[in-house]
């Protein structure tokens, strides 16, 4: 199932992102309000450099998320044509 990375991370004002669920990455449980911090990796991944991207996720019948993948692109967010600027995040 793709979802957008604003579906499971929620944006904070100093540049991180904190999780809104349990979600399993690499084998890795976690809980919400973990944060990762830019700069920082997780199993070698700075996972804000995603942020804007779709996630390939599983449901799992306890409620959480595995993190299965990062798409390159994502569907939740409009294509901006080549040469045009969009207005980026602050």
């Amino acid at each position: 199932m793709r979802v957008s990375f604003d579906e499971v991370f929620r944006s904070n004002l100093n540049g991180s992102f904190t999780l809104k669920v349990f979600v399993i990455i690499g084998g890795v449980s976690m809980g919400p309000g973990v944060a990762f911090t830019p700069g920082v990796s997780f199993l070698g991944v700075d996972i804000t450099q995603y942020a804007g991207h779709d996630l390939d996720i599983e449901k799992l019948p306890d409620g959480s998320i595995e993190i299965k993948g990062i798409e390159r692109e994502s569907e939740h967010t409009p294509k901006t044509p080549r040469g045009t600027s969009r207005p980026g995040r602050y």
